[in-house]
């Protein structure tokens, strides 16, 4: 599994977990607990999803270029 696929994963639940948040608040907030050098590197730009969800798509892409390591996935947690 890609850093980017446990990004994934952990994205989609924190929406769940957070029903009051739109899709590109709750993609924004979990990529600053994972890894806050590249949400404040992409926070305010055009590729910025917390305001304006439909910047999602060409965020995702961005995230999907940067977050290439290879992480194992233990039972109960992951790890990189």
């Amino acid at each position: 599994m890609t850093e980017f696929e446990r990004y994934l994963r952990r994205a989609t639940q924190y929406h769940d977990d957070h029903p009051d948040q739109r899709e590109g608040q709750a993609a924004f907030n979990q990529l600053k607990r994972e890894r806050p050098d590249l949400a404040a590197e992409i926070r305010g730009t055009d590729l910025d999803p917390f305001d304006d969800s439909e910047r999602l798509p060409a965020f995702l892409d961005h995230l999907a270029t940067r977050m290439t390591r290879t992480v194992h996935l233990h039972p109960g947690k992951a790890t990189a």
